[in-house]
């Protein structure tokens, strides 16, 4: 009498295969949810960035817009790199969606993207993906209000 296979060869290798695929998924979920996004620009003299914001102003105006100067554009890298230099802490922190305003930017270099997020003293920075992940960073106050002024100021 011949005992019937459990499983055939060729469901064998589909089930090992979704088994490896399980397994990248999760490394990469994993490997992606514990990355660190610097909140420094570091950019290059020659490279083209392209700066988008948008943020809803308090009257509930919304603003939104880009810039190409490299001036502007040297100068948010100026306050980022102070912001960065005190060291801020990092925190793991589910954005709050009531409170202060948000202010939105992406920095565009070529296909590489870099979002930041700021409402009140938290800065969220992160690449924009499937997986949506950032680090916050909670800012001191001084610098905070550093960079929401900037912002504000390149609307007008």
């Amino acid at each position: 009498m011949m005992k019937k296979k459990f499983l055939s060869r060729k469901h064998l290798l589909i089930l090992i295969g979704v088994i490896v695929l399980a397994t990248i998924s999760i490394i990469l979920v994993l490997g992606s949810s514990n990355k660190v996004y610097p909140i420094d620009l570091n950019l290059a003299d020659d490279e083209e960035v392209l700066l988008e914001y948008e943020y809803t102003d308090y009257l509930g105006y919304e603003h939104s817009g880009s810039i190409s100067d490299r001036a502007k554009i040297q100068k948010l890298s100026e306050i980022l790199k102070r912001i960065q230099d005190e060291n801020p802490l990092r925190i793991r922190k589910v954005e709050e969606k009531s409170g202060p305003v948000t202010y939105s930017f992406v920095v565009k270099r070529g296909n590489d993207e870099m979002s930041y997020s700021l409402k009140g003293e938290y800065l969220a920075v992160g690449k924009k993906s499937i997986f949506k992940t950032y680090t916050i960073y909670q800012l001191s106050q001084e610098s905070s209000e550093e960079l929401l002024s900037f912002l504000r100021s390149v609307d007008h």
